[in-house]
C-alpha cells in the first residue's frame, strides 16, 4: 500500500512538473529547430540560419513570457467547473461547463478547458478520454462529450492559455480530479412494458355488494393474486377486476425487482459490455416508465451490490448513479435469500447468466417476468454498434478481445419472457 501511494505521488509529481513546462509539443519541436539551426550558423556562418534561429527563439520567448503575465494577473479569479450534469453514454448533446468569470485575453491567446482521465467500461476494460474546448472571450465554456458505453468515469480537468499557433501553454488553474457516473440511457422508442392504469376513485364507488365495499376495487396488474380476482365484476366490465384489501393494496404497490449482472469470472468484451448496458438501460427504463403511470408505486432492487429501495426521485438518482457503474461478477451467495412473502419477480439479465434457472427455482409458486438479453440470430435482431455517433474515446488492446462465453441453456420461466437479440458491431 505505501509503495502505491509514493508511485501516485510521483506521478502526479511528474504531472505537475508537465503542466508548468511551458512549450506544446509543437513548441518544443520548434525549438529543438531553432537550437539546431543556431548550431549550424555558429559552425557554417550562415546568415539565414542565424536569422530563422534568432526569430524562432523570440517568438517563443515572447509568447511563453506573455502568456505567464495573464496567469498572474488573472490569479485571484474563481474558476468553477460544473460537473453537476448527469452524464449520459450513446447521447449527443452531452458536455461539461467550465465558468471562468471576467477573464480575458490578448489577442493571439485562447482559453483551453481540457479534460483527460479514462472510463471503466467492464472488468480490465478502459476507455481512454482527452477531450478540449477553447474560447477566446471567457465567461463560459463548452465541453461537448460522447460515451458509447456507462461505467465510472476518472477525469482530471484543467483550464489553460494558449496561443493560436499552439506553440505555448500557461497553466490558469490546479487539476481537479473528480470521479463520475456515466449512465446508460432509457430507451426512447417503446415502454419496457405495458401497464394497466389504476381505477379512479369514481369507478372505484360502482361496487354493487356489500361485500365488495369491503375491498378497493382496480384493474389487473402484474403482481395481482388470482384469488384476489372478483370474476362477477370482471364479466360484468369485460376486464379483469382485482379487489384488494388496504394491507393487501399497499403490499402490492411494492415490485421486486432482480437485476442479475451475473457471469462466469474473466474479462470483460465488447459485445459482453454492450450486453450489460443494454440490460441496465432497460431496468431503468422500466422503472421510469411504472413510477410515470404509478407514482405511488415502490421498488425493491435486488443486485450483486446489495439491496436498493426507491420510492422517490432522489431514490431514483442515487439508485442511477449506482447501476451506472455496476460490473459483471460472479453471483454472491446473498442473491439467494428466499422471502416467502414474494409472489412476482421483476428479472432483468442476460445471455452471460448461467443462475438464471437455479434463481428461480428459489421460489416454486412466484411468477417471474423475465427482460432477458440474447444474442443476435435467426428472426428479428437489434443491431449496435459499439461507437456508434462517434469515437469520443479510445480503447485500450482489450477492444479485439474475442468473445467466447460459455452456452447458457434456456431456462424455463413460469410467467413471461421477453427477449431482445443482440447483434454487436465494433462500427
Amino acid at each position: 500500500m505505501q509503495g502505491r501511494l509514493s508511485k501516485f505521488v510521483w506521478l502526479e509529481k511528474i504531472r505537475n512538473a508537465i503542466d508548468y513546462y511551458p512549450l506544446t509539443v509543437t513548441g518544443s519541436l520548434l525549438l529543438a529547430a531553432a537550437f539546431y539551426l543556431l548550431y549550424t550558423a555558429a559552425n557554417g556562418g550562415n546568415p539565414f540560419a542565424l536569422l530563422f534561429s534568432v526569430i524562432s527563439l523570440v517568438v517563443i520567448l515572447m509568447l511563453a513570457l506573455d502568456g505567464r503575465l495573464q496567469a498572474l494577473r488573472s490569479g485571484k479569479l474563481h474558476i468553477l467547473w460544473d460537473s453537476a450534469a448527469p452524464l449520459y453514454a450513446r447521447m449527443s448533446g452531452i458536455e461539461q461547463r467550465l465558468f471562468t468569470g471576467e477573464l480575458s485575453v490578448h489577442y493571439f491567446y485562447r482559453l483551453h478547458f481540457s479534460l483527460r482521465g479514462y472510463l471503466d467500461a467492464g472488468r480490465s476494460s478502459r476507455l481512454y478520454l482527452y477531450a478540449e474546448a477553447a474560447s477566446n472571450t471567457g465567461g463560459e465554456i463548452h465541453l461537448p462529450l460522447y460515451f458509447p458505453v456507462c461505467g465510472a468515469l476518472h477525469v482530471r480537468g484543467q483550464l489553460f492559455i494558449r496561443d493560436v499557433f499552439g506553440l505555448t501553454k500557461t497553466r490558469l488553474s490546479g487539476p481537479q480530479i473528480r470521479t463520475l457516473s456515466v449512465r446508460p440511457p432509457f430507451f426512447s422508442e417503446r415502454s419496457p412494458m405495458k401497464l394497466h392504469s389504476i381505477f379512479s376513485s369514481d369507478t372505484a364507488r360502482k361496487k354493487q355488494s356489500s361485500e365488495d365495499e369491503k375491498y378497493y376495487m382496480r384493474e389487473y396488474i402484474p403482481g395481482d393474486r388470482l384469488k384476489d380476482i372478483n370474476w362477477k365484476a370482471s364479466i360484468r366490465v369485460s376486464e379483469l377486476i382485482t379487489k384488494i384489501s388496504p394491507i393487501s393494496q399497499e403490499e402490492s404497490q411494492l415490485l421486486n425487482v432482480a437485476f442479475r449482472h451475473f457471469t462466469q469470472p474473466g474479462k470483460d468484451t465488447v459485445v459482453s459490455i454492450m450486453h450489460l448496458n443494454y440490460a441496465k438501460s432497460w431496468l431503468l427504463s422500466f422503472i421510469n416508465a411504472v413510477k410515470k403511470e404509478h407514482p405511488d408505486y415502490r421498488f425493491r432492487i435486488q443486485t450483486g451490490a446489495g439491496v436498493f429501495f426507491i420510492e422517490t426521485e432522489q431514490d431514483m438518482e442515487k439508485f442511477a448513479q449506482t447501476v451506472s457503474v455496476l460490473p459483471f461478477m460472479s453471483e454472491p451467495a446473498s442473491f439467494h435469500e428466499t422471502d416467502v412473502n414474494i409472489h412476482e419477480i421483476f428479472v432483468f439479465s442476460t445471455s452471460y447468466d448461467s443462475g438464471l434457472g437455479a434463481f428461480m427455482g428459489l421460489w416454486p409458486s412466484a411468477r417471474f417476468n423475465v427482460f432477458r438479453t440474447t444474442r443476435g440470430g435467426s428472426g428479428k435482431t437489434r443491431k449496435v454498434r459499439f461507437f456508434g455517433e462517434g469515437m469520443g474515446v479510445l480503447p485500450g488492446p482489450w477492444i479485439f478481445r474475442p468473445d467466447k462465453p460459455k452456452k447458457t441453456p434456456p431456462a424455463a420461466v413460469r410467467g413471461s419472457l421477453i427477449e431482445e437479440k443482440l447483434s454487436v458491431r465494433l462500427v
